[in-house]
């Protein structure tokens, strides 16, 4: 059986309606607190010049920009990115989340940067920043947002960094779900590279699947616009 093409084929309005800013307020009572903050283009820029370089943090509320102990702006050539406005904003945001956040952008969190503090839990603008600018992930929303749609852009207009409440979720409790046709027609686990034992015993697996199921009718399904997505 093959699949025409029309139908494997993404559209820009489908990626766009995946946003982080264009759901978040159809599903708020449904998902974790979060915070959209939007990004200005320089700073867009900074997260893809080359380096990886933050604001020092101080004591009190106000940054005076962005550098790190002992360098010149002769020897930092990312000494003349300064987001002082920006800086405040996250800090404001993740004090409002009750000091622990996830950070993301539109689409994407920076999973492949979790090495670098051991966990994308954030209590600091610049780790903030460290995770978004050692990312793959977030180099891919940047860039190649609409790789595999028939658009002449690359990119959106414009870009939000998202701070989500800190939760610690077992990998065990966490699914993907497929809706096709405005109707649930696949479950697999998240993390699909682990073994977890109790979810090989079927009554453990017919117990996530109602769960899930009950959760996508009431909760999902009517309220999200496409007929096609993943959630």
């Amino acid at each position: 059986m093959a699949v025409e093409e029309h139908e494997s084929e993404m559209h820009e309005e489908e990626i766009t309606a995946c946003s982080f800013e264009n759901w978040f307020h159809l599903f708020k009572r449904s998902t974790f607190k979060s915070e959209i903050i939007p990004l200005p283009e320089a700073f867009v820029r900074y997260l893809l010049a080359d380096g990886i370089h933050v604001p020092n943090e101080r004591s009190d509320a106000v940054s005076d920009g962005w550098g790190s102990g002992g360098e010149s702006d002769d020897d930092n050539p990312d000494a003349t990115y300064h987001f002082p406005e920006l800086e405040e904003e996250v800090r404001g945001a993740i004090g409002r989340l009750n000091g622990k956040v996830l950070p993301k952008l539109n689409w994407s969190a920076p999973k492949d940067a979790h090495w670098i503090h051991g966990s994308l839990k954030c209590t600091t603008p610049s780790e903030v920043f460290t995770l978004l600018k050692a990312s793959d992930f977030i180099s891919h929303d940047l860039c190649h947002a609409f790789d595999h749609c028939k658009s002449a852009r690359r990119r959106p207009e414009s870009f939000s960094l998202v701070l989500r409440r800190w939760h610690s979720l077992h990998e065990s409790n966490e699914f993907r779900a497929f809706v096709r046709d405005s109707k649930l027609v696949a479950v697999s686990q998240r993390h699909t590279s682990t073994f977890f034992e109790h979810l090989t015993r079927p009554d453990e697996r017919e117990a996530i699947m109602s769960a899930i199921q009950q959760f996508c009718t009431e909760e999902v399904l009517g309220r999200f616009s496409l007929p096609r997505f993943a959630f």
